[in-house]
C-alpha cells in the first residue's frame, strides 16, 4: 500500500518538475525558509488526551519549477510534553517535500495552498517508529524588503500519517493527525 502511494506521489513530482519550466520563461527564484511555531495534536483521544500542544522548528530549501509551482524540500521537528507524569515525551520529525501553488513571491502579500508527502520519524522515551504521511495546508507571506527578496509568512495545515504498524499503534495508539502553525522567514537566493 505504501509503495502505491509513494509511486503516485513520485510520478506527480516528476510531472510538475518536467512541465513547469516550459510554461514560463521567468528567472528562477530558489529560496530558503526557516521557521518555528506550535504543533497541535488533533486526532485520537490517546494522542490529544495524553500530550500538550508542542513546539516545532523547520528548515526547508525551495526550488522554482515555474511561475505557479514551487517545490520545497526539508524537515520539521515537533516536540510534545505529556499532560501527566506517567506518560512519555513524544517527538515527531518529518522529512520530505511539498508543492506550493500560486505566484508565491510576486506581490507584497501572497496567499498560497500547499500539498506534500513526508516520511515521519515517531520517537518516544522507549519506542521509535517510521511511517509515511501526507500534508495539506495554506500560507500567507508578506515582503519585508523593497527588493521583494525577503518574506515573512504564517503557514498551517494538516499532517496525516499512516501508522498501521503494530509498534506505532501501541506507541501513540489512534494518533494520526497534527496541525503545525509556523511563523517563517524566507530568503530568495
Amino acid at each position: 500500500m505504501y509503495l502505491i502511494r509513494f509511486r503516485v506521489i513520485f510520478l506527480t513530482i516528476i510531472y510538475f518538475a518536467s512541465v513547469s519550466p516550459v510554461m514560463t520563461q521567468q528567472k528562477t527564484q530558489n529560496f530558503i525558509s526557516l521557521g518555528t511555531g506550535a504543533t497541535i495534536p488533533v486526532q485520537g483521544d490517546t494522542f490529544k488526551g495524553r500530550y500538550n500542544v508542542g513546539y516545532n522548528v523547520e528548515a526547508k530549501f525551495g526550488l522554482d519549477l515555474g511561475r505557479y509551482y514551487k517545490l520545497r524540500i526539508g524537515f520539521q521537528h515537533s516536540e510534545f510534553s505529556s499532560k501527566d507524569e506517567s506518560s512519555m515525551k513524544l517527538s515527531i520529525t518529518n522529512i520530505g517535500g511539498e508543492f506550493l501553488f500560486n505566484d508565491v513571491f510576486r506581490y507584497n502579500v501572497n496567499m498560497y495552498p500547499k500539498f506534500g508527502a513526508y516520511y515521519y520519524l515517531l520517537n518516544s522515551d522507549d519506542v521509535s517508529e517510521n511511517v509515511l504521511g501526507i500534508s495539506a495546508g495554506a500560507g500567507i507571506n508578506y515582503s519585508i524588503s523593497k527588493s521583494k527578496r525577503t518574506f515573512i509568512s504564517i503557514e498551517t495545515g494538516f499532517h496525516y500519517f499512516f501508522n498501521t504498524n503494530e509498534v506505532s499503534k501501541k506507541f501513540i495508539s489512534d494518533a494520526r493527525m497534527m496541525v503545525p502553525v509556523s511563523a517563517m522567514i524566507t530568503f530568495l537566493l
